[in-house]
Protein backbone atom coordinates (compact mmCIF):
# COMPACT_ATOMS: atom_id res chain seq x y z
CA UNK A 1 0.00 0.00 0.00
CA UNK A 2 1.45 3.55 -0.89
CA UNK A 3 2.70 5.68 1.77
CA UNK A 4 0.20 8.55 2.00
CA UNK A 5 0.73 12.35 3.08
CA UNK A 6 -1.59 14.52 4.75
CA UNK A 7 -2.44 16.43 2.40
CA UNK A 8 -3.21 13.48 -0.09
CA UNK A 9 -5.87 12.04 2.69
CA UNK A 10 -7.83 15.68 3.52
CA UNK A 11 -8.23 15.83 -0.05
CA UNK A 12 -9.24 11.88 -0.39
CA UNK A 13 -11.68 12.46 2.58
CA UNK A 14 -13.00 15.56 1.12
CA UNK A 15 -13.75 14.67 -2.19
CA UNK A 16 -15.41 10.90 -0.12
CA UNK A 17 -17.55 13.83 1.79
CA UNK A 18 -18.55 15.60 -1.19
CA UNK A 19 -19.70 12.52 -3.22
CA UNK A 20 -21.19 11.17 0.16
CA UNK A 21 -23.46 14.54 0.92
CA UNK A 22 -24.71 14.46 -3.16
CA UNK A 23 -25.31 10.87 -3.02
CA UNK A 24 -27.54 11.41 0.25
CA UNK A 25 -29.45 14.38 -0.20
CA UNK A 26 -33.43 14.03 0.88
CA UNK A 27 -32.64 10.91 2.66
CA UNK A 28 -34.60 10.15 5.91
CA UNK A 29 -32.05 10.27 8.24
CA UNK A 30 -29.72 13.38 8.87
CA UNK A 31 -27.56 14.12 5.48
CA UNK A 32 -24.72 15.24 7.26
CA UNK A 33 -24.19 12.62 9.72
CA UNK A 34 -24.71 9.76 7.10
CA UNK A 35 -22.66 11.34 4.38
CA UNK A 36 -19.74 11.70 7.15
CA UNK A 37 -20.29 8.03 8.70
CA UNK A 38 -20.12 6.78 4.85
CA UNK A 39 -17.03 8.99 4.10
CA UNK A 40 -15.05 7.93 7.21
CA UNK A 41 -16.26 4.29 6.38
CA UNK A 42 -14.54 4.90 3.08
CA UNK A 43 -11.37 6.02 4.16
CA UNK A 44 -10.75 3.16 6.96
CA UNK A 45 -11.76 0.89 4.27
CA UNK A 46 -9.24 1.76 1.79
CA UNK A 47 -6.72 1.18 3.94
CA UNK A 48 -7.88 -2.06 5.40
CA UNK A 49 -6.72 -5.28 3.19
CA UNK A 50 -9.65 -7.29 3.86
CA UNK A 51 -12.30 -4.63 2.27
CA UNK A 52 -11.62 -2.18 -0.11
CA UNK A 53 -7.77 -2.09 -0.15
CA UNK A 54 -6.06 0.96 -2.28
CA UNK A 55 -3.42 -0.05 -4.13
CA UNK A 56 -2.22 3.48 -5.90
CA UNK A 57 -3.45 2.42 -9.51
CA UNK A 58 -5.72 5.48 -9.33
CA UNK A 59 -5.65 8.66 -7.20
CA UNK A 60 -6.66 8.34 -3.46
CA UNK A 61 -9.36 10.27 -3.66
CA UNK A 62 -11.18 9.11 -6.58
CA UNK A 63 -10.80 5.38 -4.73
CA UNK A 64 -12.44 6.90 -2.08
CA UNK A 65 -15.58 8.04 -4.05
CA UNK A 66 -15.46 4.70 -5.22
CA UNK A 67 -16.02 2.79 -2.14
CA UNK A 68 -18.42 5.46 -0.97
CA UNK A 69 -20.89 4.62 -3.67
CA UNK A 70 -19.81 0.26 -2.92
CA UNK A 71 -20.99 1.14 0.72
CA UNK A 72 -24.00 2.59 -0.61
CA UNK A 73 -24.78 -0.35 -2.87
CA UNK A 74 -23.97 -2.53 0.31
CA UNK A 75 -27.13 -0.33 2.09
CA UNK A 76 -29.31 -0.75 -0.27
CA UNK A 77 -28.73 -4.25 -0.71
CA UNK A 78 -29.18 -4.36 2.78
CA UNK A 79 -32.29 -2.77 3.11
CA UNK A 80 -33.61 -5.41 0.17
CA UNK A 81 -32.18 -8.41 2.54
CA UNK A 82 -34.15 -6.91 5.37
CA UNK A 83 -37.34 -7.31 3.95
CA UNK A 84 -36.78 -11.43 4.54
CA UNK A 85 -37.05 -11.65 8.27
CA UNK A 86 -34.57 -14.78 8.09
CA UNK A 87 -32.09 -12.59 6.33
CA UNK A 88 -32.56 -9.85 8.64
CA UNK A 89 -29.86 -10.79 11.00
CA UNK A 90 -27.19 -11.96 8.80
CA UNK A 91 -27.54 -8.65 6.70
CA UNK A 92 -27.01 -6.75 9.50
CA UNK A 93 -23.87 -9.20 10.92
CA UNK A 94 -22.83 -8.48 7.13
CA UNK A 95 -22.68 -4.94 7.09
CA UNK A 96 -20.76 -4.29 10.82
CA UNK A 97 -17.69 -1.69 9.91
CA UNK A 98 -14.96 -0.44 11.73
CA UNK A 99 -15.49 3.26 12.59
CA UNK A 100 -12.52 5.50 11.58
CA UNK A 101 -10.32 5.50 14.72
CA UNK A 102 -11.19 8.50 17.28
CA UNK A 103 -7.50 9.76 16.86
CA UNK A 104 -7.54 9.55 13.29
CA UNK A 105 -10.06 12.01 12.72
CA UNK A 106 -9.31 14.17 15.18
CA UNK A 107 -6.25 14.54 13.41
CA UNK A 108 -7.59 15.41 10.42
CA UNK A 109 -10.32 17.65 11.61
CA UNK A 110 -7.54 19.62 13.85
CA UNK A 111 -5.88 19.68 10.20
CA UNK A 112 -8.65 21.77 8.92
CA UNK A 113 -8.83 23.98 11.28
CA UNK A 114 -5.10 24.69 10.84
CA UNK A 115 -5.26 25.17 7.06
CA UNK A 116 -8.64 27.77 7.98
CA UNK A 117 -6.42 30.15 10.48
CA UNK A 118 -3.43 29.92 8.40
CA UNK A 119 -5.61 30.60 5.05
CA UNK A 120 -7.39 33.62 6.46
CA UNK A 121 -4.10 35.03 8.19
CA UNK A 122 -3.11 35.17 4.41
CA UNK A 123 -5.63 36.74 3.12
CA UNK A 124 -5.68 39.36 6.23
CA UNK A 125 -1.99 40.44 5.19
CA UNK A 126 -2.66 40.62 1.27
CA UNK A 127 -4.02 42.93 -1.16
CA UNK A 128 -4.39 43.86 -4.69
CA UNK A 129 -2.04 41.47 -7.01
CA UNK A 130 -0.47 39.33 -4.75
CA UNK A 131 -3.75 38.36 -2.93
CA UNK A 132 -5.15 37.37 -6.54
CA UNK A 133 -2.08 35.22 -7.32
CA UNK A 134 -2.78 33.81 -3.73
CA UNK A 135 -6.12 32.33 -4.26
CA UNK A 136 -4.95 31.19 -7.28
CA UNK A 137 -2.37 29.20 -5.13
CA UNK A 138 -5.60 27.70 -3.52
CA UNK A 139 -6.99 27.09 -6.45
CA UNK A 140 -3.66 24.94 -7.26
CA UNK A 141 -2.86 27.00 -10.46
CA UNK A 142 0.44 27.22 -9.94
CA UNK A 143 2.21 28.00 -13.39
CA UNK A 144 3.25 31.58 -14.03
CA UNK A 145 2.09 31.97 -17.51
CA UNK A 146 -1.58 30.35 -16.31
CA UNK A 147 -1.37 32.77 -13.65
CA UNK A 148 -0.70 35.81 -16.20
CA UNK A 149 -3.56 34.74 -18.46
CA UNK A 150 -6.11 34.45 -16.10
CA UNK A 151 -5.56 37.96 -13.80
CA UNK A 152 -4.18 39.51 -17.19
CA UNK A 153 -1.14 41.33 -15.31
CA UNK A 154 2.41 41.59 -16.84
CA UNK A 155 5.08 38.41 -15.57
CA UNK A 156 7.05 40.85 -13.77
CA UNK A 157 4.25 42.03 -11.70
CA UNK A 158 3.10 38.51 -11.04
CA UNK A 159 6.70 37.05 -10.55
CA UNK A 160 6.58 39.99 -7.70
CA UNK A 161 3.29 38.84 -6.43
CA UNK A 162 4.46 35.90 -6.26
CA UNK A 163 7.44 36.87 -4.08
CA UNK A 164 5.56 38.76 -2.16
CA UNK A 165 3.18 35.74 -1.02
CA UNK A 166 6.49 33.36 -0.62
CA UNK A 167 7.47 35.94 2.22
CA UNK A 168 3.97 35.92 4.12
CA UNK A 169 4.13 31.95 3.80
CA UNK A 170 6.97 31.73 5.43
CA UNK A 171 5.56 33.92 8.80
CA UNK A 172 1.69 32.20 8.12
CA UNK A 173 0.79 29.82 11.13
CA UNK A 174 1.96 26.14 9.98
CA UNK A 175 -0.98 24.20 8.24
CA UNK A 176 0.37 20.72 9.02
CA UNK A 177 1.10 21.09 12.98
CA UNK A 178 4.74 20.93 12.94
CA UNK A 179 7.11 22.93 11.46
CA UNK A 180 5.54 25.89 8.54
CA UNK A 181 6.95 25.83 5.49
CA UNK A 182 9.48 28.83 4.55
CA UNK A 183 10.13 30.89 2.07
CA UNK A 184 13.44 32.33 0.99
CA UNK A 185 14.42 35.29 -0.70
CA UNK A 186 13.90 33.91 -4.51
CA UNK A 187 10.27 33.21 -3.52
CA UNK A 188 10.89 29.75 -3.04
CA UNK A 189 9.30 27.51 -0.55
CA UNK A 190 11.52 25.26 1.37
CA UNK A 191 10.95 23.46 4.26
CA UNK A 192 13.59 22.87 7.10
CA UNK A 193 16.11 20.36 5.98
CA UNK A 194 16.72 22.63 2.72
CA UNK A 195 14.22 20.73 0.18
CA UNK A 196 12.12 23.19 -1.56
CA UNK A 197 9.94 23.77 -4.31
CA UNK A 198 9.51 27.15 -6.47
CA UNK A 199 6.69 29.40 -5.51
CA UNK A 200 5.19 28.33 -8.58
CA UNK A 201 5.64 24.65 -8.65
CA UNK A 202 3.60 22.06 -7.94
CA UNK A 203 4.01 21.24 -4.11
CA UNK A 204 3.24 17.74 -4.87
CA UNK A 205 5.73 17.21 -7.67
CA UNK A 206 9.69 16.36 -7.16
CA UNK A 207 11.42 18.56 -4.99
CA UNK A 208 14.26 20.30 -7.16
CA UNK A 209 16.51 23.12 -6.35
CA UNK A 210 16.15 26.96 -7.68
CA UNK A 211 18.24 27.68 -10.19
Amino acid sequence: MPNVDAKTFERAYASALAYAKSRTRGHSWSESDLAEELAQDAMTASFDPERYLWKGDKPLAQHAINVVRSLLSDRADAAKLRRDLKNAVPADEALKRPAMPADALTRVREQHERQDVRHEWMLSRLEGLARAVYLLYVKEIWEASAQVAALGAPMAAIYEARRRVAELARMAPSADGDAAELANEHGEVVDDDGGGYGAGDDPGGDEEDAS
